[in-house]
């Protein structure tokens, strides 16, 4: 995705968000705001990771790259791309745990 949906203009190219300081010398406002900054783009690649295999997965790469090109913000659009990604993880975790709880039954 490298330009927008709706407009067609090209995104700017993504920052990293690095720290100003080491960790360990933030005080805890600023670790809060660090990651504030930082947790829905991480929260992402998590769930990239795990797709990795699954036909989900280049819905995963897609909505981190749209992310990442909006330098780490969300968008109403890409938060309710989220949430169902989300939501039809579950349920396929969901039917993966009922099928293998019959399994051991049987």
């Amino acid at each position: 995705m490298n330009a927008c949906p709706c407009c067609g203009r090209a995104y700017p190219k993504p920052k990293a968000v690095t720290p100003s300081k080491p960790l360990s010398e933030m005080t805890d406002a600023e670790l809060r705001a660090y990651y504030a900054k930082t947790a829905h783009v991480e929260d992402i690649r998590f769930h990239v990771r795990l797709a990795a295999g699954r036909a989900d997965e280049g819905d995963w790469l897609a909505l981190l790259e749209q992310v990442e090109c909006l330098n780490g913000k969300a968008s109403p659009e890409s938060k309710r791309q989220y949430w169902a990604l989300c939501q039809a993880a579950r349920e396929r975790r969901l039917r993966t745990d009922s099928t293998q709880r019959n399994q051991e039954a049987a």
